[in-house]
């Protein structure tokens, strides 16, 4: 009898210390005795649903601004803003002209040099051209290239909705903390993409009604114009690069791995690049030049239609 016991005791004091032991503490207790387990999903959750909500965020802003054609109707007042601007162009214009002329009737006095009157006088013409050509060829021209470029990216079949599945997959899984802060970068560097989108809005409007006003620089012969045209297109076609690394963001995001999350983030940081780096590429090639002259005989067609009115 007292060894039967003796076997029941020491029976269930095996039992306790398997039980209470961490080996075992997983399968056994409930979670409320295993507070590490209970701190990293409290952790998790907590990360998973601050990545969730930027993230949410991040595919609204690329729906509206990097996905889609570029419409300049959700810029506010935009063409009032431009008409302003070219009628004060008209007028810095004429100022840079009648100062120009003076000098050249003053050197003409005093007998310094001989100078070019019809030169002065052509300058003007093509600038008071170019004030008006400008936002013309930009909104004509520039933009709605862009825009078949976007279409033809989108036929890829880039899913912005796609964005539930990742975020499904990320807040319903068992995601180890190391994948969950990764999903909580990505959620910012993402966001960071599509808020771009936006600025690019922004730096458009300011080179739509700056526009006018640079061109008159033109009378002056000064290169701040081919400067404004590389500026131009390198912000117009940064959505036709956005729109091509979202495509490849969103699909490596979609595949739900570790190293896939790890290429979506390499590729919203290269899309934040995207700007600096067709900036570079069109001063080293002298694109700007070549835009400048392009614009220069879009102006002389417009003198050509005044003329024949």
């Amino acid at each position: 009898m007292k060894k039967s016991k003796l076997f029941v005791i020491m029976g269930a004091m095996v039992a306790i210390l398997t039980v209470a032991s961490p080996a075992s503490a997983e399968g056994f207790l409930p979670d409320f005795l295993n507070p590490g387990k209970m701190m990293q999903e409290a952790i998790v959750d907590f990360f998973n649903e601050i990545a969730s909500d930027i993230a949410t965020a991040a595919f609204e802003l690329l729906s509206d601004y990097v996905i889609g054609i570029t419409e300049i109707d959700k810029i506010p007042s935009i063409k009032t803003f431009m008409q302003w601007s070219q009628a004060a162009g008209g007028v810095i214009a004429g100022i840079f002209f009648v100062k120009r002329l003076g000098e050249a009737l003053r050197d003409e006095l005093t007998g310094e040099t001989t100078p070019n009157i019809a030169e002065i006088i052509g300058s003007f013409a093509v600038s008071c051209a170019l004030i008006f050509a400008t936002p013309y060829i930009i909104l004509n021209y520039i933009i709605p290239i862009n825009n078949q470029v976007v279409k033809a990216i989108s036929k890829l079949g880039i899913d912005v909705k796609i964005y539930d599945d990742v975020i499904d997959m990320m807040t319903t899984g068992d995601q180890g903390l190391h994948f969950v802060f990764l999903f909580l970068i990505w959620a910012f560097v993402f966001i960071a993409f599509s808020i771009s989108g936006a600025i690019r809005y922004v730096d458009l409007a300011v080179l739509l009604i700056m526009g006018p006003l640079v061109a008159t620089s033109y009378v002056n012969r000064s290169q701040v114009y081919a400067t404004y045209w590389t500026e131009v297109v390198a912000v117009v076609f940064t959505q036709s690069i956005h729109m091509l690394l979202a495509y490849f963001v969103i699909q490596w995001a979609s595949d739900g791995t570790f190293l896939g999350f790890c290429f979506s983030l390499a590729g919203a940081v290269v899309a934040l690049r995207g700007p600096q780096v067709l900036r570079q590429f069109l001063y080293t090639s002298g694109s700007g030049g070549m835009l400048q002259g392009a614009g220069r005989m879009a102006s002389y067609k417009f003198l050509m239609k005044g003329v024949g009115k």
